[in-house]
């Protein structure tokens, strides 16, 4: 993939996982990407951060999809999410470059999204017990990345 945009990375994405997923769920895996570099910082990923990726992918769920669709089509998407999450944790070395540099260039057209993003990371990364230092590394190597230059208060 030489252009790294999102429709050629979810084209991709869609093709190799043969997974029947829309573009704007995609987009809600793209800008979630980085929570998972932050949740494996330490090489594995504990139940109450496991607990909190289930906990994004029913909340991604509800906002998908409005609130009178049938019950087990919401608890497909849901489980669809959780095991894309898995699947990403697996598979950075395939998947952690394109979708770093695709998610760096979405933002440059939604800069308005850095902010949920680093609130996101942070989040995340103080759910065991607090911001370890190599979460601190790879919080700053995520906001140097993706261009977020703002401080999260």
């Amino acid at each position: 993939m030489s252009a790294y945009t999102l429709p050629a990375l979810y084209e991709e994405y869609s093709e190799q996982r043969k997974l029947n997923i829309t573009f704007e769920q995609f987009t809600f895996l793209l800008t979630s990407y980085p929570v998972l570099l932050i949740v494996s910082t330490d090489g594995k990923v504990d139940i109450k951060e496991w607990n909190y990726l289930k906990k994004r992918s029913d909340d991604l769920a509800d906002l998908l999809l409005p609130q009178e669709t049938d019950p087990e089509l919401i608890g497909d998407l849901k489980s669809m999410l959780l095991n894309e999450f898995k699947y990403l944790l697996m598979n950075f070395d395939t998947w952690e470059r394109k979708f770093m540099k695709t998610l760096k260039n979405y933002l440059k057209e939604k800069p308005e999204l850095k902010h949920s993003i680093l609130e996101s990371i942070y989040l995340f990364a103080s759910v065991s017990q607090g911001i370890c230092e190599k979460e601190e590394v790879m919080i700053e190597h995520l906001r140097k990345e993706l261009n977020i230059e703002e401080s999260y208060e």
